[in-house]
């Protein structure tokens, strides 16, 4: 294949050097296969709306007198990867950009240099995006809204960090979802994720739960126990409802995020643990901190990286995918056929606020699924007596072909497999004869949906 026949993911060029040579480069880009568009970068710097961009192209002039202020780019922009080209390497690395470009083209380039670093930078793009989609199968990840592949995108960038980071969205959004997200697309993956839900932890005993105590620490402790931060050794400590720890307790974590260190109860000395810490709220920790309730400091420690999840009014065009996502699931836990909604119940589901969101939605459905009499779930099964039928949900124009056949094939696929597996016994082996496919090829699509012989586990559902 020649270069110019190749087609490569569509990049954006963000200019901050003259039009002319961002044309040049466009021209060059669309020459071997790219995709591309160009967009202003003082433009973008001053829209207040600009999102950090993943996947793009940076182009800077050589002049630093008439170029913007490089930390804002780089405070803009997501980190790697991106492509940076400049006149010169020495004003580059001047620049501070030299060290947060993936991929660094100097000016004058070649085709085939541009080929070359291009290629390099699309792999890079795609590789991430299997590793994402595969995971997000794997785990049962339902959305294909703006804000919500945006989430995604920011728990894919902090899966590469180690630092703390704290989560925050009402109740029902995927806290604990995207928090074991984050560790199975991180370095920590082979090692435990150890959830905590702080609210239940009795307040006399939160260190004790926390740290561990050492034999005869109190009356009861007949032997040494490790505490839930010591058996997440190595992995990620997920902290939920963190706001309900009591302030003595906040103390501790606090000592603990600066010095990596604990104590358990009784114990004499102090403890090295290697442990990454994800930390979430229903509430804003902000508020609490000024009304005196959570320390600032410990706030500030676990804010290092944020991660904000959209409610689902927020992402309403991802109802019907969810609702068909949990309709399925709850037709396999239940041995029924396939299950679908009707109309007025359809439309009734998408006009809800839905303040309990992803979590509420599945309640709504599972009810809905026990007290429908057949396949098809009514208005009557799902809304509260005597709801009247809705107008019918205005529409939301024709969705490109692609996008239409690829989300009609999932469906299809996601139906199929599941039935399949249901009707061999969860054997895969015979489920790929039945199938006429051959068994690697059935397990790799297994594997994309999250199907298998126990493929419904409670504990990676949205909530």
């Amino acid at each position: 294949m020649t270069q110019s026949a190749r087609t490569g993911p569509r990049l954006p060029i963000l200019n901050f050097a003259s039009s002319e040579a961002a044309a040049a480069l466009s021209r060059d880009v669309a020459a071997i296969g790219f995709g591309n568009r160009i967009e202003s970068g003082a433009n973008w710097l001053r829209s207040a709306a600009s999102a950090p961009r993943r996947g793009c192209v940076v182009l800077v002039g050589c002049d630093p007198a008439r170029g913007p202020d490089q930390a804002e780019i780089l405070r803009r922009l997501d980190a790697r990867p991106w492509v940076c080209v400049l006149a010169t390497r020495e004003k580059l690395d001047a620049r501070g950009l030299m060290r947060a470009a993936t991929e660094f083209i100097e000016a004058p380039w070649s085709h085939a240099e541009l080929a070359i670093r291009f290629e390099r930078f699309a792999d890079r793009i795609g590789a991430a995006q299997r590793q994402l989609d595969e995971t997000r199968a794997g785990m049962e990840i339902v959305g294909d809204a703006p804000a919500f592949r945006d989430a995604l995108a920011t728990a894919q960038k902090f899966a590469a960090s180690h630092a703390p980071v704290f989560v925050e969205g009402e109740t029902g959004t995927g806290k604990e979802l995207f928090a074991r997200l984050i560790h199975r697309l991180g370095a920590r993956q082979q090692r435990p994720f150890v959830p905590v839900n702080c609210g239940c932890l009795p307040r006399e005993l939160v260190e004790n739960e926390l740290f561990g105590h050492e034999a005869g620490a109190f009356t009861g402790a007949a032997r040494a126990a490790l505490g839930l931060v010591h058996q997440a050794e190595g992995g990620t400590l997920f902290l939920d409802e963190v706001d309900a720890l009591p302030l003595r307790a906040q103390v501790a974590l606090l000592r603990f995020l600066q010095e990596r260190e604990v104590r358990p109860v009784g114990a004499g000395r102090l403890r090295k643990v290697d442990v990454r810490v994800i930390a979430a709220s229903n509430r804003p920790l902000a508020t609490l901190v000024e009304a005196g309730t959570f320390r600032e400091d410990l706030y500030f420690r676990l804010n290092v990286l944020t991660l904000a999840l959209p409610p689902l009014r927020q992402r309403r065009c991802d109802i019907a995918d969810l609702a068909r996502h949990f309709l399925d699931r709850l037709a396999a836990d239940y041995a029924r056929p396939a299950m679908w909604l009707s109309d007025p119940a359809r439309d009734w589901l998408m006009a809800q606020n839905l303040p309990g969101n992803v979590r509420q939605l599945e309640n709504l459905l599972h009810r809905a699924v026990l007290k429908a009499a057949g396949a098809r779930i009514e208005l009557a099964d799902i809304a509260p007596p005597g709801t009247p039928v809705p107008p019918p949900a205005p529409p939301e124009g024709i969705e490109p072909f692609a996008k239409a056949k690829a989300r009609a094939v999932t469906v299809f696929e996601r139906r199929y497999l599941t039935g399949l597996m249901q009707d061999a016994g969860g054997n895969v082996t015979a489920a790929a004869e039945r199938a006429g496919k051959e068994r690697r090829a059935l397990g790799r699509l297994l594997k994309k949906h999250g199907i298998g012989p126990h493929w419904t586990r409670p504990d990676d559902r949205l909530g």
